[in-house]
């Protein structure tokens, strides 16, 4: 009888252990962004963030047949692409978690998640952790560790270790949960980084060597061919062209450790979105939500004056417009929003409790002895608690009946 009540109680609690067991999956809101690390000690100078859930994007997933899918936002390192053309791509092993291949940054190029001696994996509290490698003049290693602030990228897909041992899902088989449902995401959208499905790359636009579709738009005229970004090695310059980045000019355009701990210093950059030293709007470039873009650049030819970025609920067209969404995209968009905007928003706070209890229902209380032996705060659901002890007695109270019965 005890060990009926001790299997019975594992089970009850299993959800308290696990909070989620899916083949399927996509980034918690509240541990969305990484780091890409300058130094040792990834504070100074400043680390590069990397958004896992920007807005108007295809959500980044996490599967065990399709591996790691969707586009990221870094704010040093431009687009990012799980997924580009070609034979690279992100693959993960079911058992242990690990990440293999390369991903596709717009500005530093190949992102390496299968560096010699490292690897990223996602471990089963479905947290990402260790480094991966991109190169570039913003390159450096990427830093997934939760414990360390501002590095922290949490996912409901589990490996297969963390899965309840009933109902598996097999690969392949989806299993996403009803919170996180993925079954409706357009997979042949050509077009990733752009709102709106496209099913083709539309007019004024280029596909980049890692499959993102960017702006047919020359970064640097005064370089043979069409520039999407400006290149590795390369910095803008106050007339606006892109200058080979050497020894002999490097100080003048790259910003040293006491510059980027100097305020008056650091504000003299006036293009902080560029690589290098801006001290005033290079020719050729407008500002936009405190960013210099090509004055040329024209997210949206059919409406008057320049658009330097896509308006809210409006879509890119195939032939290259901007155009409204239907009532169901912006529906499906809002309901993505709103899912992940359910999470806890402090990384830092675990919540111990049954996904099915409704969220306005539930009474999150704080575990010192938890939060004090992990280092981290942990809370328990006071309704799932009462849940569960009401469960366990009416349990124990039937197997008491069933012993005195024998």
């Amino acid at each position: 009888m005890k060990i009926r009540m001790i299997t019975l109680v594992a089970v009850l609690l299993l959800p308290f252990i696990v909070g989620a067991s899916v083949s399927s999956g996509t980034i918690e809101s509240g541990n969305s962004t990484t780091l890409v690390c300058h130094s040792v000690d990834c504070i100074t100078p400043n680390p590069g963030i990397i958004n896992f859930i920007p807005t108007g994007t295809t959500p980044v997933t996490i599967d065990d047949t399709n591996g790691v899918d969707g586009v990221a936002w870094g704010n040093e390192i431009g687009w990012i692409n799980f997924d580009p053309t070609g034979v690279e791509g992100l693959t993960i092993n079911s058992s242990t978690g690990i990440i293999s291949g390369k991903a596709w940054s717009q500005v530093s190029g190949w992102i390496n998640f299968s560096v010699t001696g490292q690897s990223v994996k996602i471990n089963t509290a479905g947290e990402f952790e260790g480094y991966a490698w991109t190169g570039g003049p913003y390159g450096g290693w990427i830093k997934f560790d939760c414990s360390f602030v501002g590095a922290c990228v949490k996912t409901d897909w589990r490996p297969l270790s963390a899965r309840p041992v009933t109902g598996t899902p097999t690969a392949g088989s989806g299993g996403s949960t009803s919170q996180n449902d993925i079954s409706n995401l357009n997979t042949n959208d050509f077009c990733l980084n752009i709102p709106g499905y496209q099913d083709r790359i539309p007019d004024n636009y280029a596909q980049d060597p890692g499959g993102l579709c960017l702006l047919n738009i020359d970064y640097c005229k005064n370089i043979s061919g069409i520039q999407l970004t400006i290149p590795n090695a390369y910095v803008l310059n106050g007339s606006g062209q892109c200058i080979l980045l050497t020894d002999e000019n490097q100080d003048e355009f790259i910003p040293t450790k006491e510059s980027l701990s100097t305020s008056t210093e650091s504000q003299s950059d006036f293009c902080q979105n560029l690589f290098g030293i801006q001290p005033n709007l290079p020719n050729g470039f407008a500002m936009y939500n405190n960013e210099c873009v090509p004055e040329e650049s024209d997210y949206c030819p059919n409406f008057l004056g320049n658009q330097y970025g896509i308006p809210e609920n409006m879509k890119i067209s195939e032939n290259g417009e901007c155009v409204k969404m239907t009532r169901d995209e912006i529906e499906k968009k809002e309901i993505f929003k709103n899912k992940f905007e359910k999470y806890d928003k402090n990384s830092n706070v675990r919540v111990l409790g049954y996904g099915f209890m409704p969220d306005f229902f539930r009474i999150p209380v704080t575990i010192p002895f938890f939060s004090k032996l992990f280092g981290k705060e942990y809370q328990i659901d006071l309704l799932s608690l009462f849940f569960t002890l009401n469960v366990i007695g009416l349990v124990s109270l039937f197997i008491k009946n069933r012993t005195k019965n024998n």
